[in-house]
């Protein structure tokens, strides 16, 4: 089973079983999330070995450099920073690599970030 998430991840894992997804996509939703720490704890849950999970989302770092060097002004940093919780690259990937997966990509485009982790 492949699982797409891009809003209301709670609902969309309820009917899923243990070790049941060969892949979960989380598309810019774990900003918006209340817990992203158990979001993601679930998410991983769900996982069968050799699984994979994708998070996608805004890179806190680089956001918050390209307005102190004035890539970006007042008004599109807020535009960026409107999610509840911000998360850099390595702050999600030493997440997972805590919940035992192992990074298979990592790459930041623009203020995006995509990291994908292994399920062992």
């Amino acid at each position: 089973m492949k699982l797409y998430i891009k809003n209301d991840v709670e609902a969309s894992l309820k009917d899923v079983g243990d070790a049941e997804c060969e892949e979960i996509v989380l598309d810019q939703v774990i900003g918006d999330v209340e817990d992203p720490v158990k979001t993601m704890t679930d998410c991983v849950k769900k996982l069968r070995h050799g699984g994979t999970i994708i998070i996608t989302g805004r890179e806190a770092f680089i956001i918050a450099e390209a307005f102190v060097i004035g890539v970006i002004d007042i008004n599109r940093y807020n535009q960026l920073v409107s999610h509840a919780n911000m998360f850099t690259l390595d702050t999600v990937g030493g997440l997972l690599e805590s919940l035992g997966l192992r990074i298979t990509k990592k790459r930041i485009e623009d203020f995006e970030m995509v990291i994908e982790g292994t399920r062992p």
